[in-house]
């Protein structure tokens, strides 16, 4: 059978097979939020009344904009004109780029601190929406641009198109009621904007924690997000279990509320079983960080009890966080999992913890373990001379949002349906972290862009988050240092128990400026003053807004700067190659973790990239507008001394697609049978006497596409192409192209020509038309597989801490 039959047969049997694996929950681990539907809730007390409803101003009538004490007049200030209402929408034109909507507002009692301010609106450019307030009892809207300057207004990126957003601010400082007597709105920051206003509402903190649902929930506190138990005081959550060897109750404390909250956790045996009540206190008063509580239960090992979680505050209604609360064995874990079924080699051997390591931006050939000049990273090059590395890996997509779903789901980019900005994964798909989940495993993620996290729906399965909110700045791309340092205690916390990791490195990624002494290692002293001076030449000549915004221009855009495009690629060429080495010593420091730890031997660790980076290659610099190899050639290394060789080297075409399907089978666990890509352990393995392993492996093309986005995320707009990859040949189709002049097809021999320079295909027509026939069966086959409840997603509200990352990355204008 031909290798593109087989795959299109393989996909479409699937097609119907999307449900989890079974629960295979081991019996080391208890989480309470999968349990919380058998938990006993006692409310002493009445539940607290609900607070009053938000303050909003809705547009759905015409007295909403006119003077009256129920509903007060939303006002135009200067640079905006036409203001009305209009199916139930504020409307209006900006005629300068500081228009300014004000409204005074009465209800001042009782007093509170605003939580956010959400706004339901489109505009059709811009930049950023601003929101701001003051105490005086009068104001003059004329003068607010020089109160503007003395103040500090809440901003958030605008999303300009077509499409209305829910657009979430939140306030980095404490404001309260009483301080936003009038409310000042500047709806964009750019003249001649239409914007459109279906409602305002401020939400004060009462009321966001009156109407925060108790039971199970994912909430977070500085940016970290966990699987939690929400409860309200003075509830009382009691759950019956029967307690593993070695126990141990794990949780992390965390609230919204400025008042001191007290967390009481109760442990009772059950009639008929000896030992003694033991009660545990603790009185959180610091608001919105977790702290991290690990009791004790060896005492009743194997017995039955009753775990009883209640907190208490001196006003009833007070909202208590128990985040990723479980109980959890200490068993040994020396020689792997004993309820897990044997090596495919026949040891019985499986790695107690897996880290898979994206990360991105990374060329694979800027590294020197694939033959680049320079040493960039000297402990990957160790780890693969300890491992296996794979010299022919492509990625599913070239832009993070949908090469990091391929990787987290084994789908192609067609199937999971997440290929534009505001697309969400659907429920209805199985990630790895869930599958590691259902087996007991602890699962964390640190997430360096919100690609990656909640915002994609790729928090799944995962107990713990790390939101790129919660690094110290999320302006800045180097987050290898950081998470390498979070990383550290909470493997030794795990330390005897198995453990799945998804570790989101930044460091490649724009700015390339990294950090020192690594900025001037191959870049000269005077680099950084050459560089802005470049730049303030090119910027005024580069068309697109978001590549002009970070300096990423075209060759034709240089030359018409009188910019030398050599000069300019080669000085962030050092910087990028320098930020890969800052991301190498950290990446050695984790290492050194795990010998620490005693971990070396049974942890599989994995390293690959999301994409590269243009850098001129093909006339353009930045990621996701082709997908030619500087932009889907990836590096992939497996490393496992206690159960993988070393020193191995494989040749053979792979894909991102198949690094789920080999994590799960050297773990021992079931692949969910939608997943398209295979498991690579036939190329891991020597001959284990089964006969030659490498018989079970299935060549088939290896396919990276890119789908025509509608905002521009990444540019250019309204392509779509696609690469098809075999052993021998690249077929490039531009399905939708960029310009008039672009060829439909290109073909490049991969072989004779890995960089995509030579365009081979009117010298083999024949090739071209057999390589497009396969690949439409491809989109055919990946297109019927595509979930049920795959929807466009793009209206799911963006919060302040997303937008703002996203613009400074310069994903959005």
């Amino acid at each position: 059978m031909r290798p593109y039959l087989a795959l299109t047969l393989s996909i479409l049997a699937a097609c119907d097979a999307r449900q989890p694996p079974a629960d295979r929950t081991r019996d080391h681990v208890i989480r309470l939020v999968d349990r919380v539907g058998d938990a006993r809730i006692e409310r002493p007390g009445p539940v607290p009344a609900r607070a009053k409803p938000l303050t909003a101003w809705r547009f759905d009538t015409a007295e909403r904009v006119l003077e009256s004490a129920a509903s007060p007049a939303w006002h135009a200030g200067p640079g905006v004109s036409g203001l009305s209402v209009a199916d139930g929408r504020l409307t209006g034109t900006s005629t300068d780029a500081f228009p300014v909507l004000h409204v005074q507002r009465p209800d001042l009692d009782p007093p509170d601190l605003l939580q956010a301010v959400e706004i339901r609106m489109r505009v059709d450019q811009g930049f950023d929406l601003w929101f701001g307030g003051s105490a005086q009892e009068q104001v003059d809207a004329a003068a607010f641009r020089e109160w503007w300057d003395t103040q500090d207004p809440i901003s958030t990126p605008l999303v300009a198109g077509d499409e209305f957003h829910t657009y979430r601010l939140t306030p980095p400082f404490s404001v309260a009621s009483p301080a936003l007597r009038h409310v000042f709105l500047r709806p964009t920051d750019t003249a001649g904007a239409t914007f459109e206003i279906e409602w305002v509402r401020l939400i004060w903190s009462r009321e966001h924690l009156a109407e925060l649902p108790g039971g199970a929930s994912w909430e977070g506190q500085g940016g970290i997000f966990k699987e939690s138990l929400v409860a309200r005081s003075p509830e009382r959550l009691s759950f019956e279990l029967e307690l593993p060897s070695r126990p141990r109750f794990e949780t992390s404390l965390g609230k919204f509320q400025p008042e001191p909250l007290e967390f009481v956790i109760d442990v009772t045996p059950r009639s008929g079983t000896p030992g003694k009540q033991t009660r545990f206190e603790r009185t959180l008063a610091r608001t919105g960080q977790w702290e991290d509580v690990s009791l004790d239960l060896s005492p009743w090992a194997g017995q039955r009890v009753t775990l009883a979680l209640s907190v208490a505050s001196e006003e009833p209604g007070g909202v208590g966080l128990w985040g990723s609360p479980a109980v959890r064995s200490g068993r040994s874990t020396q020689s792997g999992h004993s309820t897990q079924s044997g090596h495919p080699d026949g040891t019985g051997n499986r790695p107690q913890g897996v880290i898979l390591i994206l990360c991105d931006t990374l060329r694979a050939d800027h590294l020197e373990l694939l033959g680049y000049e320079r040493e960039t990273a000297p402990n990957l090059t160790r780890m693969a001379r300890q491992g296996v590395h794979f010299r022919d890996c492509i990625s599913q997509a070239t832009w993070t949002k949908a090469s990091a779903t391929s990787l987290l789901t084994g789908l192609h980019p067609t199937t999971h349906a997440v290929t534009d900005f505001g697309q969400r994964l659907p429920h209805a798909v199985t990630t790895l972290a869930e599958v590691f989940r259902d087996a007991g495993y602890a699962t964390l993620s640190m997430s360096s862009v919100v690609f990656t996290g909640s915002f994609s729906n790729l928090h799944h399965g995962f107990e713990t988050v790390h939101e790129a909110s919660s690094l110290p700045t999320e302006r800045h791309s180097k987050t290898a240092r950081p998470y390498v340092d979070r990383l550290a205690p909470w493997l030794e916390e795990h330390a005897a128990e198995p453990f799945f990791v998804f570790l989101h490195l930044f460091d490649p990624h724009d700015p390339y400026l990294p950090p020192q002494p690594n900025d001037t290692r191959w870049a000269a002293g005077s680099a950084h003053a050459d560089h802005t001076r470049r730049l303030q030449a090119v910027r005024a000549h580069i068309e697109h807004p978001v590549l002009r915004k970070l300096g990423m221009a075209t060759a034709d855009e240089l030359d018409a700067a009188g910019v030398d495009p050599g000069a300019y690629v080669e000085h962030l060429k050092d910087w990028y190659d320098g930020s890969i080495r800052s991301m190498d010593v950290e990446l050695g420091r984790l290492m050194e973790t795990l010998r620490h730890l005693d971990l070396d031997e049974r942890t599989l660790v994995v390293f690959t990239s999301d994409h590269g980076e243009e850098l001129l290659d093909h006339g353009r610099m930045f990621h996701g507008q082709s997908v030619y190899s500087e932009l889907s050639h990836v590096p992939l290394v497996f490393r496992w001394p206690g159960g993988l060789p070393a020193e191995r080297a494989v040749d053979t075409l792979v894909q991102s697609i198949d690094i789920m399907p080999t994590l799960l089978e050297l773990a021992g666990l079931d692949t969910p049978a939608a997943v398209q890509g295979q498991s690579m352990l036939p190329l891991l393995l020597p001959d284990t006497g089964r006969g030659d392993t490498t018989d079970a492996w299935r060549e088939r093309p290896a396919v990276t596409a890119k789908a025509a986005t509608r905002r521009g995320v990444p540019p250019p707009p309204m392509t779509e192409l696609y690469a098809f990859a075999t052993e021998r040949w690249k077929l490039v189709h531009h399905v939708r192209r960029a310009r008039p002049d672009q060829p439909e097809f290109e073909l490049f021999d991969r072989a004779a020509d890995p960089d995509d320079r030579i365009n081979l295909a009117d010298a083999h027509p024949e090739v071209v038309r057999e390589l497009r026939e396969q690949l439409d069966a491809w989109r055919r086959a990946t297109l019927d597989a595509r979930s049920h409840d795959a929807q466009d997603d793009d209206t799911a509200p963006l919060g302040s801490e997303e937008l703002q990352q996203l613009r400074a990355l310069g994903y959005l204008r």
